[in-house]
């Protein structure tokens, strides 16, 4: 990719004069193959620095004078490279530039590189639709389509007290889903194996409310489920094709349905029959669910006594998991979704699902269910999801996007936020090890 294409480019921009007035042969600017060679094996270096692949077959340079304005945030976003190019403003320079691509090979925009006394001074980029806003290379995952946000996370504010207490439980793969019913009873469901378990916290720890066995209850193993705002649970179930489908042993099932429990858990006679095996999981959305079928959202809704798809979008991307969040406390829901691969954050315009913000990944780095919570009291939720070491990652809200925060996170440490008393302030369970060590219940007060 990284193959070097001297362009020389008639714009007014690459001459370093102009024509004169009998018609002599403009003089063009240009460098040598060694400096070319030499500016090329920097840019290299810096681009592999940062993580950062560019295509080399749009790789060209002219002479420019630094902007004497901050047009787009390029200083500050240079700034953010490392790179001071503010002190150079007015000054000629030579500007390189070339498409930029993240490691998955997926393009982020136009990358700039500014030399001047053959030293490197300046480096930022500027994504295909942030209209003209720069970012610097230490920022990859960026907000797209101008997403706009009420407020951002505060890594000052620390406004919730915990009361911390050791419990006894076998939720180390977390839970499903959570949801405060309009009893203002606060439950939440964890597929274990065959069986479905509905939880309640009861004074210091949790209790099995409910617990159902799909495989006996209709012959059909459990894949994902979602509480609905009718105290139902949608339940999707398959058919086992794969008994040790991956390296832990983990079956591949095949969904073939939905079925429904009631708000004693009891199922009910309807169904709903999937039209294909490619449906992954169900999540809340509205007063009905979503269900992901192949890069579609198949959207639910009440209906006659049952539920009615009434929409499909296209994702372009094949979810692990989905939740419907809130994220900035403005009243407008985000769609938090992952494909195991990636974290993505959609919005539901009239149009269809847009896509806000995703990580730029793509190898097998998350797995297991998404999670959401306001830990610190600031207004803003944080996102908490594993890696494939069973490690939680910590993503908190920034106005360029969202950026990983674990300095408090060690190896193997798992976090599950959630509402479990609803009372109005996120609760967490902190797992120090996930194979032998303790859970942490720590309840906001």
């Amino acid at each position: 990719m990284k193959k070097l294409t001297a362009l020389v480019l008639c714009a007014a921009m690459l001459f370093c004069g102009c024509s004169s007035s009998d018609n002599s042969e403009e003089e063009r600017f240009s460098l040598s193959k060694q400096r070319q060679q030499q500016y090329k094996e920097t840019i290299d270096k810096i681009t592999d620095k940062f993580y950062w692949n560019y295509d080399g077959s749009t790789l060209a340079y002219y002479q420019a004078p630094v902007p004497s304005e901050d047009t787009g945030g390029i200083f500050e976003a240079s700034k953010d490279s490392g790179y001071n190019l503010e002190r150079y403003s007015g000054k000629e320079a030579v500007v390189y530039t070339a498409d930029l691509y993240h490691f998955n090979n997926e393009k982020a925009g136009l990358v700039y590189f500014y030399f001047m006394h053959n030293s490197i001074v300046g480096a930022y980029y500027t994504p295909d639709d942030s209209n003209g806003k720069s970012y610097g290379l230490n920022s990859r995952n960026v907000f797209r389509n101008n997403a706009q946000f009420a407020a951002f996370e505060d890594t000052e504010k620390n406004e919730i007290t915990y009361s911390q207490s050791k419990v006894k439980t076998n939720l180390y793969e977390g839970f499903d889903d959570i949801y405060k019913n309009e009893k203002d009873e606060t439950y939440f469901v964890a597929i274990d194996g065959n069986s479905l378990k509905r939880y309640r916290y009861s004074g210091k720890g949790f209790s099995v409310a409910n617990n159902v066995n799909i495989s006996s209850l209709c012959g059909y193993t459990p894949v994902s489920a979602a509480m609905l705002k009718n105290g139902q649970t949608a339940v999707m179930v398959g058919s086992v094709v794969d008994e040790a489908a991956d390296y832990e042993g983990n079956a591949m099932v095949i969904a073939e349905k939905i079925i429904y429990l009631d708000s004693s858990f009891k199922k009910i006679s309807y169904e709903t029959q999937l039209t294909n095996g490619t449906y992954t999981c169900v999540g809340r959305i509205g007063d009905g669910f979503a269900a992901i079928n192949d890069k579609y959202i198949d959207i639910y809704e009440p209906s006659n006594g049952g539920y009615e798809k009434k929409e499909s979008f296209y994702l372009n991307i094949q979810a692990s998991d989905f939740k419907e969040c809130d994220i900035d406390g403005d009243g407008k829901e985000e769609y938090i979704i992952t494909d195991g691969k990636d974290l993505f954050i959609y919005r539901k315009e009239s149009t269809g699902f847009v896509c806000i913000w995703r990580t730029n990944i793509s190898v097998e780095s998350f797995y297991g269910n998404i999670y959401t919570g306001d830990t610190n009291g600031d207004g803003v939720k944080e996102i908490y999801i594993c890696d494939n070491t069973g490690t939680a990652i910590k993503y908190i809200l920034t106005p360029n996007g969202l950026i990983s925060d674990n300095e408090k996170i060690d190896y193997g440490n798992r976090i599950y936020a959630g509402d479990f008393d609803g009372n109005g302030k996120d609760d967490y369970l902190f797992i120090d090890n996930a194979e032998e060590g303790t859970i942490t219940l720590n309840m906001g007060e």
